[in-house]
């Protein structure tokens, strides 16, 4: 039950209600300054308003930046999942595996040997070409 927005909401409608309500009566906000400068000093009061504002500045900025840096954090993590997701997936066993590769076969010297020819081109002088001996794999040697 405990939410941390609705905690925030009331905290910004607390501030928009006091920022109302200073503006509404500006005679009560000139009467504690009046007393404060016949007191300290105009110079004191001026200095004390002076860093009043920097150090309210400071922590308004401060805020402002930290939700700004939460909100991109998030946004990035979400960019980053989505992109994670765009990614094919790692190989994976199973029924559904891909065993297949998709390369390309390598060319042999007598690919080689005929592309050289289609193109017109000769055939270096060291280059030799396969032999292929001719074995006897027909024959059958049954021994009892």
């Amino acid at each position: 039950m405990n939410k941390p927005w609705l905690i925030f909401l009331f905290l910004v409608v607390l501030v928009v209600a006091a920022f109302i309500l200073g503006a509404y009566d500006p005679v009560s906000s000139v009467a504690p300054r009046a007393q404060a400068e016949m007191a300290v000093g105009d110079q004191a009061v001026n200095w004390i308003n002076f860093a009043m504002k920097w150090s309210a500045g400071i922590a308004f900025g401060s805020f402002c930046t930290g939700l700004g840096v939460a909100a991109f954090k998030a946004l990035y993590r979400k960019w980053k999942i989505s992109q994670r997701q765009k990614q094919p997936t790692s190989w994976q066993s199973g029924p559904n595996a891909q065993w297949q590769t998709n390369q390309v076969p390598r060319l042999t010297k007598s690919d080689l040997m005929f592309y050289s020819l289609l193109n017109g081109q000769r055939l270096p002088p060291n280059f030799r070409t396969p032999r292929v001996e001719p074995q006897d794999d027909d024959v059958l040697e049954i021994e009892i």
